[in-house]
């Protein structure tokens, strides 16, 4: 049961960063994952003595900044939480259909659970 959790997750972290990648990121990536079928033919000599000076500065490759503002993306992210069932198809593709379908069982044991505790006030 340990593993199959740890596998879920490994699967939506790897799904969350391919998000996260540049073009050029991507690029690298599906080179990779061919295995280096078309890498180039001339090769260069790395000098095993020079530093990397971007690891000892500490800077990082610069992440495009996203074109939709943010008060945009809070504001879809809240209406596919709360309407959730509405919403099942992008739900499915984002994470998967277990993920999903136990989401669902929170979510409608949550729903229930708020009509559950509603008083209906009652005149004498």
């Amino acid at each position: 049961m340990a593993s199959n959790e740890r596998d879920a997750i490994s699967w939506y972290q790897k799904k969350i960063g391919a998000y996260d990648q540049q073009i050029w990121e991507k690029s690298i990536e599906q080179t990779q994952i061919k295995g280096f079928k078309n890498k180039p033919k001339k090769m260069g000599h790395i000098k095993p003595d020079l530093i990397d000076v971007d690891l000892i500065r500490g800077s990082t490759f610069a992440k495009a900044k996203p074109e939709i503002p943010w008060t945009s993306l809070t504001r879809k992210g809240l209406v596919r939480v709360v309407f959730f069932p509405l919403f099942s198809s992008w739900w499915i593709q984002v994470t998967s259909l277990r993920i999903f379908v136990w989401l669902l069982l929170l979510y409608l044991m949550q729903v229930q659970r708020n009509e559950g505790t509603h008083t209906i006030w009652r005149s004498s």
